[in-house]
């Protein structure tokens, strides 16, 4: 670990690469040979790109306030952690690699993958979803939710274990009230008017667990998937971005990763209002039928790496496609964030989530096309 001033300010592309001069992880003739290229990419931090051709890239987060700093610190601990825990090793082939962290500037620094590009992108350039991608994710979590949660809570002592904040969006507090959009708040209306939303939502929470190592915000942005050197196959992923890693419940995780492809499935469908509601999942541009396959190849991929038996599993199912509910639910939410109304697909986006809620034996084997090992399914008629 390097420490520079005590006192940081916003770095800019130039003191970027004058900062990464200074830890000689780039030399002068990159800079001199115009080697260099250094690409704003902020989201949730103030992010650089540095990407060269001659010698290796690099991703450079920097936390800006006191709620950022620390969720980078806290990733820069999860990445310590994995790097350096033997139990961890065959997980690393799905993680950036690890280079610094500077806690005076609040800077993490990892490896820039290389053609790399989010899955959510792959999937909506090919308009394909692959097998192969879908089981690296099931076997990257599984392998995650093996690792001793007793020696990641004493390497990093403020890891989190609340619930997500999902669980409690149907009681929401006043300062949170004050913030919402139209749309936000039309959403609610809609979440409190059905007392059953709210009941399996605060049941949900009672139930959450806290006995595994979780990445915590597992969607398709935080999943980069790449070829090999010389390959233009995309057969490699990486799962990046551990601020919101946690101590919980490993079906969240699992849940995420099965709610990515409906979130993506509905957002497929087009709402134009010249045709009838009932024939909108038949317009859908990429139907399930389509995705269904990669769904099971991600479960099956997360049960063979896991060490649990099946009814265990089975169970595990359930509770995972309820949290695809929830998350759900989430997504419309922080798609209104800044909408005045709701649009029409959020409304089915909603009833989706309800009935996932209530029956999620059928939400797994009718949407998800995952049957249960030792439950028997109820015939969807």
């Amino acid at each position: 670990m390097t420490t520079g001033p005590r006192q940081p300010g916003i770095l800019s592309a130039r003191a970027v690469a004058r900062y990464l001069l200074d830890r000689r992880l780039i030399d002068r003739r990159s800079i001199v040979e115009g080697d260099l290229r250094v690409v704003d990419a902020s989201r949730r931090n103030h992010n650089f790109q540095i990407v060269r051709e001659r010698g290796p890239s690099y991703l450079v987060k920097q936390g800006i306030g006191a709620d950022k700093r620390e969720s980078v610190a806290l990733e820069a601990s999860v990445y310590r952690l994995l790097r350096e825990s033997d139990s961890a090793a065959r997980l690393r082939r799905y993680l950036a690699r690890f280079i610094d962290h500077d806690e005076g500037w609040q800077l993490l620094v990892l490896e820039l993958i290389e053609d790399g590009e989010t899955l959510s992108d792959y999937h909506t350039r090919r308009g394909y979803f692959s097998k192969t991608l879908a089981s690296h994710l099931g076997t990257c979590l599984a392998w995650l939710h093996a690792l001793d949660t007793s020696k990641a809570r004493r390497a990093i002592p403020v890891l989190g274990h609340q619930p997500p904040w999902a669980l409690s969006l149907h009681r929401p507090e006043l300062d949170m009230l004050h913030r919402m959009s139209g749309g936000c708040r039309k959403l609610l209306r809609i979440v409190q008017q059905f007392p059953r939303f709210g009941e399996a939502l605060d049941r949900l929470r009672r139930e959450w667990r806290c006995d595994r190592l979780i990445h915590g915000d597992v969607r398709w942005d935080n999943c980069i998937v790449h070829p090999l050197p010389g390959s233009c196959r995309y057969t490699q992923f990486k799962l990046i971005d551990w601020e919101l890693a946690m101590v919980g419940d490993p079906a969240w995780d699992v849940g995420s990763a099965l709610a990515n492809f409906l979130v993506f499935w509905l957002h497929s469908i087009p709402i134009s209002g010249e045709d009838p509601p009932d024939r909108y999942l038949d317009l859908a541009r990429y139907p399930l039928s389509s995705m269904q396959p990669a769904l099971r190849a991600l479960w099956v991929a997360y049960r063979r790496n896991s060490d649990f038996a099946a009814a265990v599993g089975d169970r595990l199912l359930l509770r995972a496609t309820r949290y695809a509910a929830v998350v759900l639910l989430q997504a419309a939410f922080e798609r209104v964030q800044h909408l005045p109304q709701l649009p029409g697909t959020v409304v089915g986006q909603l009833q989706l989530s309800l009935n996932m809620l209530e029956r999620p034996l059928e939400a797994a084997a009718h949407l998800l096309g995952i049957t249960p090992a030792t439950v028997a399914i109820p015939d969807a008629s």
